[in-house]
């Protein structure tokens, strides 16, 4: 996990070494020069690297805009993010209370069907974090998808979008279409506003939570010197101890949330998420126009390089964000799955649903997995 689960690039931890230990559907490349490694993304990067290399068959992941379903594209695992409430948060570190959603890591979709229904409801008696009453799960693969309409995004087709990303894309919806799926174009403009609209609410309710993190009640603290404030070394052990992506969305954050901004940026993000949420909910209204999934890229490119995520620019990271947190917005439930045939580089295509549909998003996503299969046993032929 990257530090207090922020960050899109996971590069802060050390290398794995050894062997896999179990079979996996997309093995990673091995490089000997560690800076030509290809980051895992953030920040549930080290769930899915375990999952990826075959450490285990699957692992917990905590997504607030995207930090289980990016992982899972730039790995090639299956990364299933479940509605907001729909899996408990206790015992989750807090980053933003209103997005924080625990998700899974799998090798594939059935897997991660599994793990999910595991996890799904409340923990405990008087758990606040959770529904306490969670719509039936009852994922099964065996049933067809010619009765479902899968919607394309007609915004999502970005400028930055790597052009080998669309063509998988085209594929993926094509092979739905053959299957039975009705495929059909839908708008969704306010997909570029979710980018702002998130970072700031994030970093809002970053800034709230991570302030218990104070060196005196909660976190560690550095010894203070003699004839130094309470202050003085209050401040010293935020600033050690925070990495520098925490701290800036903790700056950002206060910001955000001071007097003279708080009706100029957190009450416009507020509205601004809410008119997001009423986009998701034109697109999946049960009518003539309306379509049970969305199939759209994981991210507009694929992993980079660990020596180019070095030095990229923060907003540029940010950007890569674009596909996922507008359904981290509207708490829908959402999907990533890899496109990419063995030897080439993970391609994650993202499946959202409606709230409460997870048996249906899984069912796209399992005949989306079975398309790859199907393609990788016909290159082999």
């Amino acid at each position: 996990m990257e530090e207090d689960g922020l960050g899109t690039h996971h590069n802060t931890g050390s290398p794995l070494k050894g062997r896999n230990t179990l079979p996996t559907p997309h093995p990673l490349p091995l490089y000997k020069d560690l800076e030509e490694c290809r980051v895992s993304g953030g920040s549930s990067g080290g769930s899915a690297v375990a999952v990826a290399t075959g450490a285990c068959l699957a692992a917990i992941g905590s997504d607030t805009g995207g930090s289980v379903r990016l992982p899972a594209a730039y790995t090639g695992t299956v990364g299933f993010k479940p509605s907001y409430g729909w899996t408990s948060r206790a015992g989750l570190v807090a980053y933003a209370s209103s997005l924080d959603t625990p998700g899974v890591f799998s090798q594939t979709v059935r897997d991660a069907a599994i793990v999910a229904e595991t996890m799904r409801g409340p923990d405990l008696q008087h758990d606040a974090t959770s529904f306490a009453a969670v719509p039936p799960f009852v994922f099964d693969d065996t049933k067809g998808i010619g009765s479902l309409r899968i919607g394309i995004p007609k915004e999502y087709h970005i400028d930055e979008l790597e052009p080998h990303i669309a063509t998988h894309w085209e594929h993926a919806a094509r092979g739905l279409a053959q299957n039975g799926a009705t495929i059909q174009s839908v708008s969704l403009p306010l997909t570029r506003v979710g980018l702002p609209c998130y970072y700031i609410l994030a970093a809002a309710e970053a800034s709230s939570n991570l302030a218990r993190y104070d060196g005196v009640e909660v976190g560690p603290r550095l010894e203070p010197g003699s004839n130094v404030s309470f202050e003085r070394a209050l401040t010293d052990t935020r600033t050690k101890k925070f990495g520098l992506e925490v701290r800036r969305r903790i700056v950002a954050g206060t910001f955000v949330l001071s007097r003279d901004s708080y009706d100029s940026y957190y009450v416009q993000a507020q509205r601004t998420r809410q008119l997001v949420i009423e986009d998701f909910e034109r697109v999946f209204a049960d009518d003539q126009d309306g379509v049970d999934v969305l199939l759209c890229p994981t991210a507009p490119t694929c992993a980079p390089k660990l020596r180019d995520a070095r030095h990229h620019d923060p907003v540029a990271s940010y950007a890569n964000d674009v596909f996922t947190v507008p359904a981290s917005l509207a708490g829908l439930p959402t999907v990533s799955v890899n496109a990419a045939q063995p030897g080439d580089l993970p391609v994650g295509l993202q499946l959202i649903g409606a709230r409460g549909t997870e048996s249906k998003l899984l069912l796209v996503a399992s005949a989306l997995e079975a398309l790859r299969v199907k393609q990788a046993k016909q290159a082999a032929v």
